[in-house]
């Protein structure tokens, strides 16, 4: 109301519902941002943190977008850096921009009794609805009460993992955690980490600042990990789909599944298990000293630090080995599949499974020389040119990331020098995803400007393409003529 009553409304380039989306968002995170930044979100008991120097707004707004977009990229140590009170601040983030900041207001509204408006349900069904606006509120309600149950469940199992396991790395080295032993430290661990896993974030607040690779012979603990970030990335209306068919089996009554949860589970897993095969055999031919074959201490060890890195650029961002190992042709085949990234409506980014689906059915119609259709189907027309329009945004985004970044830090001469390791992070960004084959100092020390880039990626990952696009504003201009048509030679 207040950008209509405002006399430079005019010049506000967004519309109502985009605007809503933008302002929040970035409210949001300069919020989150601020407090990260004060003396009591800081461990005042690390000795290395100069208030002065080495801490400034830039990188609390850095970990604050990280983390309101679930992504998990960090140019500082969470868990030797942050206090108890900052990192509960960060996963508050994690979780409001993995449910839906909107969503969770309105939710908030519904429970005080306020009347849910068309708008609000716009506002939704963009943020984290269906294609079909009148369930958008049913999987809302639903799915809240599903991933807190998620959450608390896996929290549990992820306690008794935190407090009975000593750490063991790749080469079979025993170490202990902090958290060995230690009930208070395994229970926030545990919140932590389930609410990371569930939500695609990636973040951990380990205090060695490598991930989980120092859990990476503890298989178990590996798959809690994996059914929450897989059940994070594939999508709301997936989960109320299930829900619904399950219910409906019990009661014996028919339910089929919508076409956008048939597309969403169907590449979800056709992509991740060409990833993993790919990237597996890959790594089988790979026998230089610095592979990922001579830095697994088994067989079983090669091929679960294959699958749980691999499912992990799904959207999750957690890591069991350092990403360097893995060669070059694999880290190409990781960055693709960041690049897709998991379900629309869901904790993740990148272009989206049901993006990169239509667009092969598509292209196999054309070869067949039929409409584009699917499970007895037909998909519209300008959903097509949708998918492909998103598809060409991205990739042109993504070049000129990477054009632009290779210039910043190769004119800065930077230490770190491996231009498709660039393409890696900046990927990672878009998709949300957080792996990264630079160490948390290199990563700090970068250039500013190339810093920048990547909270821009992470901001326009956890949007989306298509919602981008829906926030600016067209005049609709009603065409009273037609241009004749005249075919062009293409190919």
């Amino acid at each position: 109301m207040f950008l209509k009553k405002n006399k430079f409304y005019r010049f506000w380039p967004f519309s109502k519902i985009g605007g809503t989306f933008l302002l929040w968002y970035v409210i949001a995170i300069i919020f989150g941002a601020i407090i990260l930044s004060t003396p009591i979100s800081i461990n005042q008991n690390n000795k290395n943190i100069s208030i002065n120097l080495n801490w400034n707004f830039f990188k609390a707004l850095f970990t604050a977008t990280s983390g309101f977009s679930d992504t998990g990229l960090t140019i500082i140590n969470i868990g030797k850096n942050y206090s108890f009170f900052g990192q509960l601040i960060l996963i508050i983030l994690i979780q409001l921009g993995g449910f839906g900041l909107l969503t969770t207001k309105i939710l908030f509204l519904m429970w005080i009794g306020k009347k849910i408006t068309l708008k609000n349900k716009i506002i939704i069904q963009n943020e984290r609805g269906s294609s079909i606006l009148g369930t958008t509120i049913k999987i809302i309600k639903f799915n809240f009460i599903f991933l807190f149950c998620v959450e608390f469940v896996s929290a549990i199992f992820l306690f008794i993992t935190f407090y009975f396991c000593l750490g063991n790395t790749s080469d079979g080295k025993i170490s202990i955690p902090g958290a060995y032993h230690n009930y208070l430290k395994s229970l926030w661990y545990a919140i932590f980490h389930s609410i990371s896993a569930i939500n695609n974030a990636g973040f951990d607040c380990l205090q060695k600042g490598n991930s989980l690779s120092q859990y990476n012979s503890k298989y178990i603990f590996q798959f809690i990990f994996m059914f929450e970030f897989i059940l994070g990335g594939i999508g709301f209306p997936v989960f109320y789909d299930l829900f619904k068919k399950i219910y409906n089996k019990i009661n014996h009554k028919n339910y089929y599944f919508t076409l956008f949860s048939k597309i969403s589970l169907f590449f979800y897993f056709l992509v991740s298990f060409f990833g993993v095969l790919i990237v597996l055999i890959i790594e089988l031919f790979n026998h230089g000293d610095n592979s990922l074959l001579k830095h697994s201490s088994s067989n079983w060890n090669f091929f679960m630090n294959v699958f749980f890195n691999v499912m992990s650029t799904r959207n999750a961002g957690f890591s069991t080995i350092n990403l360097n190992y893995f060669s070059n042709p694999s880290k190409l085949i990781m960055t693709f599949m960041m690049f897709v990234g998991s379900s629309p409506s869901s904790t993740a980014g990148g272009i989206r499974t049901t993006t990169l689906g239509v667009i092969f059915i598509s292209v196999f119609s054309i070869i067949k020389n039929h409409n584009t259709s699917i499970f007895k189907r037909e998909i519209p027309l300008k959903t097509v040119k949708k998918s492909f329009a998103v598809f060409f945004i991205a990739t042109t985004i993504l070049f000129f990331s990477w054009i632009s970044s290779i210039i910043i830090l190769n004119i800065n001469k930077s230490e770190f020098n491996n231009n498709l390791d660039y393409l890696f992070i900046l990927t990672s960004a878009f998709g949300t995803t957080g792996l990264n084959t630079m160490t948390t100092n290199q990563f700090s020390q970068s250039n500013i400007f190339f810093q920048i880039i990547i909270i821009f990626l992470m901001l326009l990952g956890q949007l989306g393409i298509s919602n981008t696009l829906r926030m600016f504003k067209y005049k609709k201009i009603t065409k009273i003529f037609l241009y004749p048509k005249e075919d062009v030679v293409v190919g």
